[in-house]
């Protein structure tokens, strides 16, 4: 059976077999269910792990409320058939009468509401969604697509570049907005380390994040210090029209990679020497295990990946920002950023636009691939440039323009 519980796909007698599965799963034995018709209020037959017998009443009532007299059902059932106490469950609420009631008995009826039900499906190691609010995923945002298109834009205008200005060249000629699906993980680790005489050698004690990919569950590459900029917003529809990825693992597999994740993370070697013996160094390898990690919350999010496309004359460049980062990370690639001829990353304000081809190249005192005309002052790469030699060793650059107007030699 999947671990994820869609409440709204779900029927009155498919939610009788979740609870079922959700008790066995939590220890109870001999869970069995009552007849489908007529039950008499025993929905579900089962012994606590104390060998006491207890009655379970189902209603799928979805967000509604539950009364006074389903609550009476239940108890007469409790008596009739001789059991311990009984539990009500609904996917619902109850109303003020029926807790009343419910208080009046002393115990024997049991209310478990939807946000009960959800802590025992989350302790069965079940995931409960209820389609209107959880299974939209949340944006984890830095920078909107357009901060991020104008903090490019930025860039290419503060080229070197003449006579043209560098956006009037390079031009954005494709834009798409990419949802990734992942998981925000915030977890807790504490382990003390014994030797076997009974000397605490270590002790783990963090706290921490981590983002897992929604479709393998690896965790990404961002900095601790991610999360202090980042904003969370509601829904992919509130940054802007874009594909979205749908996920490959749900929330209790994205649970289980981090706490590997956690594990992996603080496993390290310690190295003691015994009290009573200082010459004998020992060496022993310390991971927490699985129960020294507490996940204290799943988030399921989307991030942002925008990819543009600029032309500029004969060159296309593609640039994909990565919306939740920050700006020192802001670039997964950037093409705008390297010298068309060498590959060599250049600072925006070292970056030279040739106003005949497109291409990007730098100045340099030993190594050059951007010129500036002799005649016009036109910038032009190494490509474009016309050399003509001036006296015996010293050379002249021109534009392929200017050069066709040079007297021939």
């Amino acid at each position: 059976m999947d671990r994820i519980i869609i409440l709204e796909d779900l029927d009155g007698f498919e939610f009788e077999e979740v609870c079922k599965k959700i008790f066995e799963s939590l220890g109870w034995r001999d869970v069995r269910m009552g007849p489908r018709t007529s039950d008499a209020g025993r929905d579900i037959i089962m012994v606590s792990p104390e060998g006491e017998t207890v009655i379970v009443e189902c209603k799928h009532h979805l967000w509604r409320t539950v009364g006074r007299p389903v609550v009476q059902k239940l108890h007469s059932a409790v008596i009739y058939f001789g059991a311990k106490k009984g539990f009500l469950i609904t996917t619902g609420y109850f109303s003020q009468e029926a807790v009343e009631y419910a208080s009046r008995l002393g115990g024997v009826v049991e209310l478990i509401d939807l946000r009960r039900f959800k802590d025992l499906a989350d302790k069965a190691g079940f995931v409960v969604y209820e389609k209107r609010k959880d299974m939209s995923r949340r944006v984890l945002l830095t920078y909107t697509p357009e901060e991020a298109v104008k903090a490019i834009e930025d860039e290419i205008a503060s080229m070197v570049s003449r006579p043209h200005a560098p956006l009037q060249l390079v031009r954005r000629s494709g834009t798409k907005l990419v949802y990734r699906p992942a998981y925000l993980a915030s977890y807790s680790v504490y382990r003390e380390t014994y030797t076997s005489t009974g000397r605490l050698i270590d002790v783990i004690d963090a706290e921490g994040s981590v983002i897992l990919d929604g479709r393998t569950g690896d965790p990404l590459d961002y900095p601790a210090d991610t999360f202090r900029d980042c904003r969370l917003v509601q829904s992919p529809s509130q940054v802007g029209k874009g594909v979205i990825v749908p996920p490959l693992i749900n929330t209790v597999e994205a649970k289980e990679k981090a706490v590997d994740y956690v594990i992996t993370k603080h496993t390290h070697l310690v190295i003691y020497r015994r009290k009573n013996s200082f010459k004998r160094i020992y060496i022993k390898s310390v991971s927490p295990k699985w129960s020294d990690v507490k996940i204290l919350s799943i988030i399921p999010l989307y991030l942002p990946k925008l990819e543009l496309e600029y032309s500029a004359l004969l060159h296309n460049y593609k640039v994909v920002c990565d919306l939740a980062h920050k700006y020192s990370r802001l670039y997964r690639v950037n093409e705008l950023s390297t010298c068309t001829i060498c590959r060599k990353k250049l600072r925006p304000s070292k970056r030279v636009l040739c106003n005949e081809c497109g291409g990007i190249a730098h100045f340099g005192i030993l190594i050059k691939h951007a010129f500036i005309c002799e005649s016009c002052g036109k910038t032009v790469c190494r490509y474009c440039a016309v050399r003509r030699r001036k006296w015996l060793i010293f050379m002249k650059t021109y534009c392929h323009g200017c050069a066709q107007h040079l007297p021939q030699k």
